[in-house]
């Protein structure tokens, strides 16, 4: 069904029950369960069936109140919290380099490769996106650009990008996913290296150092991102730190690659940083068990299925017998459903909006206090 929220798609299943009116269609998968609970132990699947049996929509419009349902609960459960918290990352959209300052003069590189490493911070939840590479060299021509990180052995990504000498050139790519992952000890890096062959990188910085305000730094034992404050124009530091490299082994990243400070080696990069609010309801996997407001998510995504299944069925311009002479009990269940489903809303955002409970599964929300910001996440 889902991709992250698939956390919830075994939340209940659909009914245990054979039917020889129920069977054309039936997905493998609609007696399985994790909680015990069923749809039909609420609403009864009889009422898509006349006297001639099943059509044959009955399981289309299931999938489809599911889905429905999925998006209800999501967009309540983040609302809600969002209402009694905030958000500590703005999402940027934007360039990281001062793309507007290139310098005239040369970078100062003595090695066939040069190129950028970017640290990140452990963000549950956080997402990024490369979506441009700027490159300025002093010299015309096509150059081999090969993105590495800290986790995969060998290059992920590879370009091949013209350039105009002494001029940042921009080149789109495919959308590059750069992961946050928390599921190790160390941050994740990652190095984008232009071959040289003879050719030299502008000098380009992270910022160009005047005015005021706050200006980014590279420093691994304290990173700025570990600070949640304002950054202005930089608000890209709230994810990330980036330094120039330069070296000529791209199997020593580590050890043979010295940091270069502001300096990115003519590299500027266009991003999408963020963090996915849906992770506030899972990351990974519900504890169905021992977890009661997993317990309660299911109740109410089973709830708002019923509701949203009861509607096409009221609003099928083909009725069957029962609908045509249960219209005010469809009424009464759909009053019920809802009623049910607000309720266990109710308890999960208050749940999930609790210090204790807040960063459970996700960095992307801090708790509204009066003396500020609560700067640590799930994993710091």
């Amino acid at each position: 069904m889902s991709t992250l929220l698939s956390c919830l798609d075994y939340a209940f299943g659909i009914t245990t029950i054979e039917c020889s009116c129920t069977e054309d269609n039936r997905p493998d998968d609609v007696n399985i369960s994790l909680t015990g609970l069923y749809l039909d132990q609420i609403i009864s699947l009889k009422m898509f069936n006349d006297e001639n049996c099943f059509e044959g929509d009955l399981w289309d419009k299931i999938a489809a109140s599911k889905q429905e349902a999925l998006a209800r609960l999501k967009t309540d459960i983040i609302g809600c919290v969002a209402d009694n918290s905030q958000l500590p990352r703005k999402t940027f959209k934007g360039i990281i380099g001062d793309w507007q300052k290139v310098s005239s003069r040369d970078a100062q590189v003595t090695t066939t490769q040069a190129g950028v490493k970017m640290y990140f911070a452990n963000i549950a939840g956080g997402t990024g996106t490369l979506k441009r590479i700027g490159l300025a060299l002093n010299t015309a021509g096509t150059y081999l650009v090969e993105i590495f990180n800290n986790k995969d052995e060998g290059a992920i990504a590879s370009y091949n990008l013209n350039t105009v000498a002494n001029k940042l050139t921009w080149t789109d790519i495919d959308d590059l996913e750069l992961l946050f992952d928390v599921e190790s000890s160390y941050n994740m890096e990652y190095y984008i290296v232009v071959t040289l062959a003879g050719a030299k990188p502008k000098e380009l910085k992270t910022d160009c150092g005047c005015g005021s305000g706050w200006k980014p730094n590279y420093n691994e034992k304290s990173p700025p991102f570990n600070s949640l404050t304002p950054k202005g124009q930089f608000e890209w530091a709230n994810y990330l730190m980036i330094t120039g490299i330069q070296g000529s082994d791209t199997s020593t990243f580590e050890t043979g690659w010295p940091t270069q400070g502001k300096f990115l080696n003519g590299i500027a990069l266009d991003v999408l940083l963020s963090c996915n609010t849906e992770t506030l309801i899972c990351n990974t996997e519900l504890d169905f068990v021992s977890d009661p407001i997993a317990m309660t998510m299911a109740w109410a995504y089973r709830y708002a299925t019923a509701a949203s299944l009861v509607t096409k069925i009221m609003n099928d311009p083909f009725p069957n017998n029962f609908t045509m002479l249960g219209t005010e009990q469809l009424q009464a269940n759909l009053s019920l459903y809802n009623s049910e489903y607000n309720l266990r809303i109710g308890y999960i955002c208050t749940q999930l909006s609790k210090p204790e409970h807040i960063n459970r599964s996700s960095d992307c929300f801090v708790c509204k206090e009066k003396t500020g910001l609560r700067k640590s996440g799930i994993y710091k």
